[in-house]
């Protein structure tokens, strides 16, 4: 399960399942859809750190590393969705005064305030034996019979209880007349891959 310091929760793809007039908008107005994806991130953490001290017991302050504890639930991925589209259309309306852009960021606001209500009556979800995503394995060629072709390669590391992290970025192999083999470098509490 991804964690929320993993990176990226969602992406353009899921911005745009919501706002099909997303790209127009950017490219009119030129507005970087990929940062306003990263200052909602921040902004997020930002925020769920403060959900997470006032879960703390009174004078036991939450560890800082807490929030590297908090999964990417479908409520917290949504929050994080509707506050980018937020910030896109507020930044749309500030560059032209543009009311049809106000209404989009109000539209947005409100579901932003729906999305962090349903975390906190949910509740943000919290691994005790966080692992976090993998890096990228190494991919090298080698002796055997796979059949030619390009092979994407991405792998996920598992905890003593056999739980998954996020899986890695995938690597890229051309195999002609060969194979490959698979290398990561895990933190030590990795137990598999």
């Amino acid at each position: 399960m991804a964690l929320f310091t993993d990176g990226a929760v969602t992406s353009i793809e899921d911005l745009r399942g919501h706002d099909t007039q997303l790209l127009n908008v950017a490219t009119v107005e030129g507005i970087d859809v990929t940062r306003k994806l990263a200052l909602a991130h921040e902004e997020l953490c930002v925020e769920v750190a403060g959900l997470l001290g006032r879960l703390g017991l009174p004078g036991q302050p939450i560890a800082p590393t807490a929030i590297r504890q908090v999964v990417v639930t479908p409520p917290l991925k949504l929050w994080h969705i509707f506050r980018t589209l937020e910030m896109v259309y507020g930044d749309a309306y500030n560059s032209q005064l543009n009311d049809r852009y106000a209404g989009k960021r109000d539209e947005y606001h409100e579901m932003v305030k729906w999305a962090y209500n349903q975390v906190i009556q949910g509740g943000l979800g919290i691994v005790t034996d966080p692992m976090e995503q993998a890096a990228t394995p190494v991919v090298r060629p080698s002796a055997g019979g796979l059949a030619d072709g390009t092979y994407y390669v991405a792998i996920a590391w598992t905890n003593a209880a056999g739980e998954e992290g996020a899986s890695s970025a995938p690597a890229t192999i051309q195999v002609s007349g060969s194979s490959f083999a698979v290398q990561t470098t895990a933190p030590p509490k990795v137990k598999g891959w």
